[in-house]
């Protein structure tokens, strides 16, 4: 018989029953993200403790080694001889010892858990916002595997980074569900995750803004004049009603004022430690020289994640920063002069800038001028470009679904492999520290750290 198009349509017919629908596939999704980070941080049950920081926080930590009670539980809420206020990440420290002693893999999966919960919780917000199914699991995934994010979980120290970034998203869903339908009841549990977020780490306290941002897009209730473009192809948009941009700024001013506060706690607590450097140690030049390069630094890690370590040199050079500078006003004025046909370039570009902010090092807090741990949450706007702008790159091209879906396939693949290997720098003392002096042999900060190690053992 010969073979028509009808017939072959009928052939590979597939009746509804087996056809996966959409919960299907967010299902499948969810548990293909569970499984690869459980694949990439399996080592981390049999890993240590370090003597970077964790003995601040957990293994001389008398506080949290008291068990939960109702005094060791208000006792974190006026502690702060971390440098920092964040009881809630202390009461975490403490129901982990409490669960396992000084069992370093119990405290290690504990961050694993959170940041599982954090990718899910990141694909099932954007794939509210947007109805790109595949658009917001490629944000997950790159989130979830990425070489960069090793830090912020394989370090028990930063759970307060995993930890503030679960309260951040939830925030941002209750934010959406208070958008459909505004009112007080619907807006206290946004004000509530906030404020739950701070007190887990201060640098969420730039998350106002990024509100800001998602009400331009995907959300759409910025009132512009001429507006269009605001929806993308495949889009389902949630349904709101326009605002002018200084009703929307209004809305979040009990959540400005939360970021006031905790802003003012969080210096009181460094200078009270005297943890922020002073001009003299870090002149302003020099912050201004960090900062442009950190924001290169980190967009360039994303695309190659090489050098990873746990301790970078501070020097940047003339050429490094001019660089660096061109590089960032390019972009800049690319995502501005598009910010109508593509917002969601805007929208990552100014997530992943103003994000960074408090950790860009114009207000010096320790010595270290850049860290991994840092773009934990900025790279989620890199990331939103990433997964919008690689299908609309592949609408001018022959074939670019298939190419821009092996691109993708191929990055996933790369970075999954390269944070297997990541995870394995954090096993100890030695691996950390020997890993970062291979990547930077002239690296005193992690050669001192190494020699103070060395002497507090003997």
């Amino acid at each position: 018989m010969k073979i028509t198009p009808d017939n072959r349509q009928k052939e590979f017919f597939i009746p509804d029953k087996f056809r996966p629908t959409h919960s299907h596939l967010v299902l499948f999704i969810i548990i293909a993200l569970t499984l690869l980070i459980i694949a990439d941080y399996w080592p981390v049950q049999n890993y240590e403790f370090l003597n970077y920081d964790d003995p601040l926080y957990v293994t001389s930590n008398r506080q949290i080694q008291t068990g939960i009670t109702f005094k060791s539980i208000a006792d974190t809420f006026t502690d702060i001889h971390t440098s920092n206020w964040h009881p809630l990440t202390m009461i975490s420290h403490m129901l982990d010892w409490t669960l396992f002693g000084n069992n370093a893999g119990g405290h290690h999966w504990t961050n694993v858990v959170i940041h599982i919960f954090n990718t899910i919780l990141l694909f099932l917000l954007f794939n509210m916002l947007t109805g790109a199914l595949w658009q917001s699991a490629l944000i997950a995934t790159l989130f979830a595997i990425h070489p960069i994010n090793v830090e912020s979980v394989a370090w028990i120290a930063e759970r307060k980074n995993v930890l503030s970034t679960f309260f951040l998203i939830s925030t941002i869903l209750f934010y959406v569900r208070y958008v459909r339908s505004p009112g007080l009841k619907k807006y206290l549990p946004v004000l509530i995750c906030f404020a739950l977020g701070l007190m887990s780490k201060p640098m969420l306290v730039t998350l106002p803004f990024a509100l800001l941002l998602l009400d331009y897009w995907p959300l759409s209730r910025m009132q512009i004049n001429g507006q269009t473009g605001n929806k993308i192809q495949g889009q389902v948009p949630i349904l709101t009603e326009k605002r002018t941009i200084s009703f929307l700024i209004l809305e979040k001013i009990p959540l400005f004022v939360l970021s006031l506060v905790s802003i003012f706690i969080t210096i009181y607590a460094a200078r009270h430690y005297e943890t922020i450097a002073g001009f003299e140690s870090f002149p302003f030049f020099r912050r201004i020289y960090n900062a442009i390069f950190s924001y290169s630094w980190y967009a360039k890690k994303f695309f190659c994640p090489t050098d990873l370590a746990a301790f970078y040199p501070h020097a940047v050079t003339t050429v490094q920063f001019v660089t660096a500078l061109v590089l960032l006003i390019i972009v800049t004025i690319f995502v501005c002069r598009y910010f109508r046909k593509y917002p969601y370039l805007i929208v990552g570009w100014l997530w992943y800038v103003v994000t960074l902010v408090p950790v860009i090092g114009i207000v010096q807090v320790g010595y270290q001028t850049m860290a991994d741990r840092y773009a934990y949450v900025p790279l989620i706007g890199i990331f939103i470009m990433t997964a919008w702008g690689l299908p609309q790159l592949s609408i001018k091209l022959k074939n670019g679904k298939i190419i821009a879906a092996f691109i993708a396939a191929t990055f996933i693949v790369i970075i999954t492999l390269a944070t297997y290997l990541q995870v394995h720098v954090w096993k100890n003392n030695y691996s950390l520290l020997g890993h970062a002096l291979s990547v930077y042999p002239e690296n005193y900060s992690a050669l001192q750290f190494r020699l103070e190690q060395k002497t507090s053992h003997n």
